[in-house]
């Protein structure tokens, strides 16, 4: 019995240390994942040399071709499909297999 009870102190031993470890490593962590500062529109703008309507057209939902420059830069955005055109609605189809059954 005894044995067991010196097995129980050194897992607790263990488990105690480690918890404190990952304490200790994870306020490290959290330093350095530190919230980064937000761009605003003129540094982002600046930063990948978009024209004066690229940056809205980005911020709109859909799907866009971003072509770069040599250096790094938006050189031209186009929208994948146009977002512009109203697609038509759906409508009900008449159901053929009602008197079946």
């Amino acid at each position: 019995m005894q044995v067991y009870l010196w097995i129980a102190l050194f897992n607790a031993v263990i488990l105690i240390s480690w918890a404190r470890y990952q304490q200790h490593r994870g306020r490290k962590f959290a330093q350095r994942r530190a919230e980064a500062n937000a761009l605003s529109d003129q540094h982002l703008s600046e930063s990948f040399n978009l024209g004066d309507g690229d940056l809205e057209q980005l911020r709109r939902p859909g799907v866009l071709v971003i072509h770069n420059d040599e250096e790094g830069g938006v050189e031209e955005v186009k929208s994948h499909v146009s977002r512009d055109v109203e697609r038509p609605g759906l409508t009900l189809v008449p159901d053929k297999d009602k008197g079946i059954g």
